[in-house]
């Protein structure tokens, strides 16, 4: 990560996000400034094709992490 911390990759044939499901760290945002463009380019185009299927982004985890 940009901020020198290292999360390991989990293997489960899943698209690489570059962390894992329910991480709970602000790199899991899908707008984080802390992981690499490639990511940043994969969730986005998976947040817009959930949005147009009327799924909604979720703040609740970082409102939770930074109270």
């Amino acid at each position: 990560m940009k901020d020198e911390r290292v999360i390991s990759y989990l293997d489960d044939n899943t698209v690489d996000m570059y962390t894992s499901f329910d991480l709970f760290d602000e790199a899991s945002h899908h707008d984080s400034k802390l992981i690499d463009k490639q990511y940043l380019v994969k969730r986005n185009y998976l947040r817009s094709k959930m949005q147009k299927h009327n799924f909604k982004a979720c703040q609740i985890e970082l409102v939770a992490l930074y109270t």
